[in-house]
């Protein structure tokens, strides 16, 4: 029992640095490739890394074609275009804020479920939404000097509901499919949805400086090969709603990684984004049927 108490911190100490340190990582790849071609260089190399997992794992299953079509258009989806806009959205926002609003997902994922399914939320769950909302809006005021969103914010809370729409939409294929198997599936889909971007990424890459291309490939291998079959074998030990409540030590890991790339966040930004956190961290603990329901088996 000790021992499998062990293997699961060391494997929710490997996710929290490999998607902390993902933000980071791209705001240097965004050096030498444009957003495109890093999205597709990164998951190219994910999915030759996870090619020979894929093989030797011996829990796949065979997918009807709903589930494979359904799986395909999720990683299209929820890793071709988040990834894509995601790096859009760190053109011209820092990596530390950019991590605390894609950490407002599970906010994101409570309102799709009041509004599409109808769901109830207690009073616990709708103060922490207002609270989220305004951290987004001074996190907002901090960047544009005023009260609107700039470009980078838009994208940013874009991917955020990309990701919270993700999360729920990969729910169900969850308990047909193995987790191990629908990362793989949409990480090769995603990746191949993203191949409209190789020949930009011809052009750049003999170009790109080396730390840019070293973070692309850091990308792939890291956060996204070892990062999702971390998660895959998180899920298998622990229940997926526990499992997510780790994700929000994210925005502290990467906002601590951002200094050595020379961010050093305004305080207005800063505290937008602790309260925003706080309202999530209310939201996901107050002990509603919605949040059981919508935060399963969610992937940052």
């Amino acid at each position: 029992m000790k021992k499998i108490i062990a293997n699961t911190n060391f494997l929710i100490f490997i996710i929290l640095l490999a998607w902390g340190s993902a933000y980071v990582a791209i705001r240097i790849g965004l050096h030498g490739f444009s957003p495109g071609s890093m999205g597709f260089l990164r998951f190219f190399i994910a999915s030759i890394t996870l090619l020979p997992f894929y093989i030797n794992d011996k829990h796949k299953v065979k997918l009807s074609t709903f589930h494979l079509t359904s799986t395909v258009l999720l990683g299209i989806f929820g890793i071709g275009l988040y990834t894509v806009i995601l790096n859009y959205a760190e053109l011209t926002t820092s990596s530390s804020m950019t991590s605390f609003i894609i950490s407002q997902s599970p906010v994101i994922m409570v309102i799709l479920a009041i509004i599409f399914f109808d769901e109830k939320i207690n009073i616990g769950g709708t103060i922490g939404i207002i609270i989220s909302f305004c951290g987004i809006c001074l996190i907002s005021f901090s960047k544009s000097n005023g009260w609107h969103f700039d470009a980078g914010m838009i994208f940013v809370c874009t991917a955020a509901i990309i990701s919270a729409l993700y999360s729920v939409l990969q729910k169900p294929l969850f308990a047909k499919v193995p987790a191990m198997q629908v990362a793989t599936i949409t990480i090769w889909s995603g990746t191949a949805a993203m191949a409209i971007f190789i020949p930009q990424l011809l052009q750049e890459l003999p170009n790109a400086n080396l730390s840019s291309t070293i973070a692309v490939i850091y990308l792939g291998v890291v956060p996204g090969a070892i990062g999702y079959l971390a998660w895959s074998l998180i899920l298998a030990k622990i229940p997926a709603v526990k499992a997510a409540g780790y994700l929000y030590v994210i925005p502290l890991i990467t906002t601590i990684m951002g200094f050595f790339i020379g961010e050093f966040p305004v305080f207005l930004s800063l505290l937008g984004g602790v309260i925003a956190l706080t309202g999530t961290l209310i939201t996901h603990f107050s002990k509603i049927k919605l949040l059981k329901k919508t935060v399963e088996n969610s992937i940052n």
